[in-house]
């Protein structure tokens, strides 16, 4: 009676309960898998972002550095030979 016992009891630890924790690991990995690669796809894309953010930075300080070196070109020269008005008191 009691090796059936004992032998029933087995037979549930082998066939019953050892597969479901199996199957109940096997789910929890993948799903840990999956969030990894959704935090990885998160990282590169927030990465991404960060890198065309500065680059437009740089383009529009750029651009600010162009307008002043263009406004210090047109600036006038004394040595032209333009003159101005003669200014009257």
């Amino acid at each position: 009676e009691e090796i059936k016992m004992t032998s029933r009891r087995v037979n549930a630890l082998e066939y019953v309960l050892i597969p479901r924790i199996e199957a109940v690991i096997d789910y929890v990995t993948m799903e840990m898998d999956e969030q990894s690669r959704e935090e990885f796809f998160r990282v590169k894309k927030v990465v991404e972002k960060k890198k065309t953010k500065i680059e437009k930075e740089r383009l529009a300080e750029a651009a600010a550095l162009q307008g002043i070196a263009d406004q210090a070109i047109d600036a006038p020269s004394m040595f032209d030979d333009n003159k101005d008005k003669d200014l009257v008191f």
